[in-house]
């Protein structure tokens, strides 16, 4: 094996909280800066950050639980690497928590959160005018977020926030067969005309085909083979989810 490779990482001021080293390291593992199936050196995190190695070990854990990290004994940890069957089940559960949100929130949705939707819209269609992928991803999913919120299902919505990072470093990791920007965004439109009319058969529709097809899109890059049949047994899978 060669030598491994050192990521950069600035000092943590001693008076900042943990939180600090755990939002960094998250970050690096979320911007790509560390690969899937890359080995987490805690010493060395640890002397770039400036902090010892007890609050690197306990934010490793939390990523643990957060799904992006696995720990592996004698071995250490290592960002979390998906195969096709996670992508599927990540994004059958997104699925079905956010039509069931939005199916929700039509029924008592304002003129107020739909000017706040638009303007998320909006922070969109600016990142994608300055070529911005990594602020589009950033408010699609904040788009989505608010969608949850909007359900008032504070349950769903503590699910859908446990699932946001593995949802996130999914987006980094899909570069190479996610759809244009400007397709992306204008995915959005129709979930707002459907909103605006009230309309949470239609919403629920809106908000999880562009899910299926990005998830199914990456799904099957993913995969090195898939026959037929099952092609067949996936796309009757999704269809279920409509």
């Amino acid at each position: 094996m060669g030598e491994e490779k050192i990521k950069s990482f600035e000092k943590i001021k001693q008076r900042l909280l943990r939180h600090d080293v755990l939002s960094s390291l998250r970050a690096a593992i979320l911007d790509g800066t560390f690969k899937p199936g890359e080995r987490l050196n805690e010493k060395e995190i640890a002397k770039q950050m400036g902090v010892s190695r007890g609050p690197i070990r306990e934010a490793i854990m939390e990523l643990e639980e957060e799904g992006l990290v696995i720990l592996v004994p004698h071995k250490g940890a290592f960002v979390v690497e998906f195969s096709a069957d996670d992508v599927r089940e990540i994004y059958s559960l997104r699925c079905l928590l956010e039509g069931f949100a939005v199916k929700i929130a039509a029924k008592n949705i304002n003129d107020q959160d739909i000017k706040r939707l638009e303007a998320i819209i909006k922070e969109m269609e600016e990142a994608v005018s300055k070529n911005r992928l990594d602020i589009l991803v950033e408010k699609d999913l904040e788009f989505h977020r608010e969608l949850c919120k909007l359900s008032k299902h504070k349950l769903l919505l503590q699910t859908w926030d446990k699932l946001f990072s593995r949802v996130r470093l999914f987006l980094t990791l899909a570069d190479q067969v996610y759809f244009e920007p400007n397709y992306i965004v204008s995915t959005h439109y129709p979930t707002i005309e459907a909103l605006r009319k009230g309309d949470s058969d239609l919403a629920a529709r809106t908000i999880k085909q562009p899910i299926i097809e990005v998830g199914e899109a990456v799904a099957r890059a993913m995969e090195k083979e898939t026959s037929e049949d099952k092609r067949a047994k996936v796309d009757l899978f999704w269809k279920s989810l409509l």
